[in-house]
Parts: structure tokens; sequence; C-alpha cells
């Protein structure tokens, strides 16, 4: 319903219509009945709330949910302006991502040699969203005549924050939870993850759509509707030779907008990640040996 309301609103009916709203009742219902029923199962719950009231666990779920969101919203988009700003075919904006992905991939591999080798996991965790924002900032700086080498380099800097961030939210919650309940722990985490990119694509769609309508018809762009249908693929050829500069600056103008987004999402993942404990691994885990040989 949720979801519903987040694809709906401002694009096919309005905030303030009654299936809108209702939708928005009724996602607010359901998510206070699941709380209500979640405490009277009490450890038995599925999602047990004295886990998720774990400083640490609350920390991780919060750098996990907006971490993913940033990371979900460039991924998604990011090809829609390779192929509507830059004229790509969908391979060609596959293969145009492939410095994002590659980064982030490299640098979650780094980051889990450094936590290894340090045992400190907390470090990462906060270095990541500090680069990714800056990378995200630069990102909404994207024009239709950015050189390859400029967006490649800004794809490179925001997925290096994102990769060496991402994975720490899993490693805090096998940290501090005790072995019985690291399966619950991280399952939570991984949900946030998800749940984050059901969400915040779909704020990121509604945001396009109505930027882009702005637009097009600021710029007085004629076939809007089947512009706003479309999608990304092939939609300079919808209209008049004459509109189409007109048409790519539309569409990168919208896509800045949903670019900013994934600012405060970063700021955001940060102050949930100055939460997590500085614990050594190392040590914890030589204290456990010890503990264990006694």
């Amino acid at each position: 319903m949720l979801l519903l309301v987040l694809q709906w609103g401002g694009i096919d009916y309005g905030w303030g219509s009654a299936r809108v709203v209702g939708l928005l009742v009724a996602a607010g219902l359901g998510f206070l009945a699941f709380g209500l029923w979640q405490q009277k199962k009490g450890a038995e719950a599925l999602t047990p709330l004295w886990i998720m009231a774990n400083r640490s666990v609350a920390a991780s779920i919060g750098e996990m949910f907006f971490l993913s969101g940033a990371l979900l919203v460039h991924t998604y988009y990011l090809p829609y302006w390779f192929q509507a700003v830059r004229g790509r075919t969908p391979v060609q904006s596959g293969v145009d991502l492939v410095p994002y992905v590659a980064t982030n991939f490299a640098f979650s591999m780094i980051a889990g040699i450094a936590v290894n080798k340090t045992g400190f996991f907390a470090a990462p965790a906060i270095l990541g969203p500090v680069v990714a924002c800056v990378g995200c900032g630069l990102l909404t700086t994207l024009r239709v005549d950015t050189s390859t080498a400029t967006w490649a380099g800004f794809e490179v800097l925001t997925a290096a924050g994102m990769g060496m961030a991402m994975q720490q939210p899993i490693i805090a919650v096998q940290a501090v939870l005790e072995p019985a309940v690291v399966s619950i722990g991280n399952a939570i985490v991984l949900f946030a993850q998800g749940l984050s990119g059901a969400i915040f694509v779909s704020v990121a769609n509604n945001v396009l759509r109505n930027q882009l309508a702005q637009n097009l018809k600021e710029s007085e762009i004629p076939n809007a509707s089947a512009i706003l249908k479309a999608g990304a693929t092939d939609v300079q050829g919808l209209v008049p030779q004459e509109y189409r500069a007109q048409l790519v600056r539309a569409y990168n103008r919208a896509l800045s907008k949903v670019f900013i987004m994934s600012i405060p999402f970063c700021g955001i993942a940060l102050l949930f990640a100055l939460g997590l404990p500085w614990i050594n691994l190392k040590k914890k885990k030589q204290s456990e040996r010890e503990t264990a040989e006694h």
C-alpha cells in the first residue's frame, strides 16, 4: 500500500485524493498492527524488539537502510541519464555503469581486508558515507556535455564510499549479538536493505516524473504525456528535431533532482554510523578463546 502511494501520489492521483489518503492510513495502520503484534509475541516475535533496541543493531539498520537507498537510486537512475541525456542504448548504459559497480565491489573487498587486518569495522563504516556524500554531490552536477572521464570519476568516487561501508553493518551485528541470535540480527539488517530499495526507488520515480512533467510544461515541449510514459529509451525520437535539445535539458534537470536525494541519505547514514561501537574484533576473538580455554 505504501509503495502504491509513492507511485501514484502527485502523478496519477493528487496527494489529497481519497485513494492516496486511504492507502496512507491503511499502510500506517498495518505498520502499527505489526509493531503491536511483535511486542505481544515477545521473545517469539519475528523481529524481537529487544534486538532492534540494541544501539549497535539500530545503528546498523539505519546505516544499511539509507546507504542502500542511495546506492539503488544511483544504479537505477544513472542508466536513465545515460539513455535520455547521452542518447546511449540500454546495453551501452549498462557498460557505462561498470565503473560504479566494479569500484563498489573492489572497495567492499578492500574494506573487508582492512577490517580483518586492523580488527576495527567502525572506521570504514564512518568514512564510507563521507566519501559517498561527496560523490553524490558531484553526480548532481552532471550535464549534457559532461565528459566521459568526469562522469566516470564521479561514479568511482561515489561507489568507493558505498563499497567500503556497505558490509560493515553486518559485521557490527555479528560483533555485538550472541551467536544464538546473530542470524536474526543479520536478517533484520538485510530486510532493511531490501525495504530501502523498494521505498526509495519508488520515491525517486515520483520525483523524476513530477519534475519532468513540470520541466516539459515550462519548456512547452509537445507530446509530454507520451514522454512521461515512454521511459528513457529512445525518448528523443518522440519529439520533433527542434525540441530535442530542450527535452534533453528537461530530462537532465529532472534527474539532477533525483540524484540530490542521495546526498541526505548518505548524511543520515553517517549519523547512524557514528553510533557503531569501536570494537576490536581481533582482541574480542582472542578474549573469547582465552575464556573458552579456562
